[in-house]
């Protein structure tokens, strides 16, 4: 993982711990991370100094993780 510009990921639990570093990795290898977690204000402030963007989510909710995967796509590289 090493190109810059790759387009957006989205990283699930991103409000600590693994998927926090799973976004800070990907943010630093080009990705435009979406950060996602059920807490709505602790992943907020985990995607703003990276630069991502971030919204709640319920990895449990099929239709809540239909909208962010169409957000992600849809926001190309960013």
């Amino acid at each position: 993982m090493t190109s810059a510009g790759r387009g957006a990921a989205v990283a699930t639990g991103a409000a600590g711990g693994l998927g926090r570093a799973i976004a800070a990795a990907l943010h630093t290898d080009g990705w435009n991370v979406l950060l996602t977690d059920t807490d709505a204000g602790a992943v907020a402030a985990a995607a703003a100094p990276l630069g991502g963007w971030s919204r709640p989510l319920d990895v449990r909710d099929e239709s809540a993780c239909a909208e962010v995967a169409a957000e992600a796509a849809a926001s190309g590289s960013g």
